[in-house]
């Protein structure tokens, strides 16, 4: 299977995109273990870089059937080679690579992602992992359980609202968006409630259980109140005393007290209910800020500052400092957690486990989760972009051992699963011309070597790595999307990992594009320098501005590239925080390889010529745009390898 040098690759001859697409497709809510250690934010299909490791190290000659053949086996057709990825993000390629026998190298600047892929790589046994954090949760439950009082089952949601202080009045008023809490929505994945809609009265907050889901007002303290009412709308407050309107930063939401409105319990496998604060729930809240108050130094969560964020957030909502992300309850469960992992006696394995599932806890503990009212669900920070600041927030009890997403259960459980070998997906029958599904036994990466590092895809390569990988793909920054170096610093404040390694390639607010492309550019040709020679680079891209493609184009210039292929795949999908309007779900494969390794090319490739190959698919409006300016960037860039067919 190993190519020669100079020789056309799978890759740049029929690459079968549209299948790939399909089975993507169908892939979208398949589950792999190992990608679910640990929330990050831009993670390719593990579908599509399996083929494009398997393609680009494939000889042109490798007939379609062939292909899929080595696509859906247990094979390990890349033992003996080595993989970079210098961009390495959630890992996905490495991963990938690594399950097919590949030797892997690569790195990242943001020490959350080396984390993250070093595991993902080498994980800890499941049984090591789920015998110390059962020993974990003993001392938390121990220790905490008892600022967690029940009523009639085991709470699981605590549903607070801002209390905020007009800038114009003083008056103080609670913000909320509607009077609805919860709504028994019988769409797919939601939980079971007692209630059809469970709303509070905005005069005496007491709860009303309704029914019947088409209720659109509630009758109390003497008045009709329209469920969809509230005193925070279009991004601004309205004092009820004075009629001004303010937004979250006028108004420091996210350092203002909160009022606890209700509590969600579970009972067994009896449906979800809703209850009014009891006087056991507001002494167990004063307890927990009591010793708090007492342990925080020893705790070593007090004082730590947090980053601003571009747009300046979360310190335009009034919170600046670590501590103030997180009620006291939190505080302690993290604090005691962490202190725990870094004293018990552990092998480094298990410890750098329970640190990864203490870490990605953080996103569904914090004071800016709100919640998935239809589906009865935290939504965990960061689910879009950013820092956003919900108008009901919900409180985890993070120490409940079978209900609720985030929980330091669920992410302990997630992390031992990681280290499972056996994975279904879907796979394409190319004689029957459908998808099917195949579980593959990946044997955990026997036998390879990881070559991994916190470090900066423009730092010079050295001497002795030069030309030592056989395959480079990678998935570069895009310049006008997530800032991930920001979304991540929270948990490496949490957990102390060390800082970045470098400055980051995406372009920062305020800077020029040309830096953007100039950097590109570098990181191209020590992708150059680091790979065989003719040997081609793969990469995926999208965006729907035309400058960020023109920067593509540009980088490739200066790094002296040309393009040999490039294909539309179905990337993101559909689903989870892609869903919005004007997402691109399509990235662009481009192939390219060194000037004095190709001629060039006429390049006749139209958008509407990918429309019709890839039916029934549906590319949406957003990319079209994205697929019509990748097209321009290729027109005059295309070529073809020396010495190919």
């Amino acid at each position: 299977m190993k190519s020669e040098p100079y020789r056309e690759t799978f890759l740049e001859g029929e690459f079968p995109f549209r299948e790939i697409s399909l089975v993507l497709r169908a892939d979208r809510r398949m589950s792999d273990p190992a990608y679910r250690v640990h929330r990050w934010w831009a993670r390719r299909p593990p579908g599509l870089m399996r083929a494009l490791l398997i393609a680009a190290a494939s000889d042109a000659e490798t007939t379609s059937e062939g292909f899929w053949n080595l696509f859906g086996s247990n094979a390990r057709p890349l033992a003996g080679r080595k993989v970079l990825d210098p961009f390495a993000g959630g890992g996905t390629t490495l991963v990938e690579a690594a399950r097919l026998g590949a030797d892997v190298w690569g790195g990242d600047v943001d020490p959350l992602a080396v984390a993250i892929t070093r595991y993902e790589l080498r994980p800890a046994s499941q049984n090591s992992v789920e015998q110390a954090g059962a020993d974990l949760m003993a001392e938390l439950s121990t220790r905490l359980a008892r600022y967690y009082p029940g009523e009639q089952g085991v709470p699981l949601h605590y549903f607070r609202l801002p209390v905020v202080r007009c800038p114009s009045c003083s008056h103080e008023g609670v913000l909320y968006r509607s009077l609805v809490l919860a709504r028994s929505s019988g769409k797919p994945g939601s939980v079971v409630r007692e209630a059809a809609i469970n709303a509070f009265c905005p005069d005496c907050f007491e709860l009303q259980d309704l029914a019947t889901p088409d209720r659109t007002r509630i009758h109390c303290c003497g008045s009709y109140h329209a469920l969809d009412s509230g005193t925070f709308e279009n991004g601004h407050y309205a004092c009820i005393s004075c009629g001004q309107r303010s937004s979250h930063r006028e108004l420091l939401t996210g350092a203002a007290s909160d009022r606890l409105v209700a509590v969600e319990e579970t009972v067994d496998d009896a449906p979800r209910r809703l209850r009014l604060p009891t006087s056991n729930d507001e002494v167990a809240l004063e307890r927990a800020q009591n010793y708090w108050s007492r342990h925080s130094v020893d705790l070593e969560l007090e004082d730590r500052q947090l980053p601003v964020a571009a747009d300046g957030r979360p310190h335009s909502f009034g919170i600046s400092r670590l501590y103030q992300m997180f009620w006291p309850r939190q505080l302690l469960v993290f604090g005691v957690a962490r202190r725990w992992v870094l004293e018990a006696d552990l092998d480094e394995d298990q410890r750098t486990a329970l640190l990864l599932a203490l870490s990605n806890a953080v996103t569904t503990n914090n004071r800016l989760c709100g919640y998935a009212v239809d589906y009865g669900r935290i939504s965990p920070l960061f689910s879009i972009r950013g820092y956003s600041l919900p108008a009901l927030s919900i409180e985890l009890n993070p120490l409940h051992e079978s209900a609720g997403r985030g929980t330091v259960p669920t992410c302990i459980e997630r992390v031992a699963q990681g280290g499972r070998s056996t994975v279904r997906r879907h796979v394409w029958k190319p004689t029957r011309k459908r998808r099917d599904t195949h579980e593959y036994d990946f044997g955990y990466h026997t036998g390879i070597a990881v070559d991994f590092s916190l470090r900066s895809a423009t730092r010079d390569v050295p001497e002795r790595k030069r030309h030592s990988a056989d395959l480079c793909v990678f998935d570069p920054p895009y310049f006008d999307y997530m800032d991930y170096d920001e979304l991540s610093q929270l948990q490496r404040i949490m957990i102390d990992l060390p800082r970045r390694g470098g400055q980051p390639l995406q372009l920062k607010r305020g800077e020029d594009i040309a830096s953007f492309t100039d950097r590109l550019a570098i990181c191209f040709r020590r992708c150059v320098d680091s790979v065989q020679q003719g040997m081609p680079l793969v990469f995926t891209y999208h965006a729907s501005r035309q400058e960020a493609w023109d920067a593509i184009g540009t980088a490739l210039d200066e790094a002296k590239l040309r393009v040999t292929a490039a294909w539309p795949v179905l990337s993101d999908g559909r689903m989870g925080h892609h869903s919005f309007p004007g997402n691109c779900e399509w990235d662009v494969v481009v192939v390219c390889r060194s000037i004095d390794d190709v001629v060039p090319k006429d390049f006749t490739t139209e958008l509407a010529d990918w429309i019709r190959a890839l039916k029934p698919l549906v590319v949406g409006k957003a990319d079209r745009q994205n697929l019509s300016h990748a097209l321009a960037m290729l027109r005059n860039r295309f070529a073809e390898v020396v010495g190919g067919r």
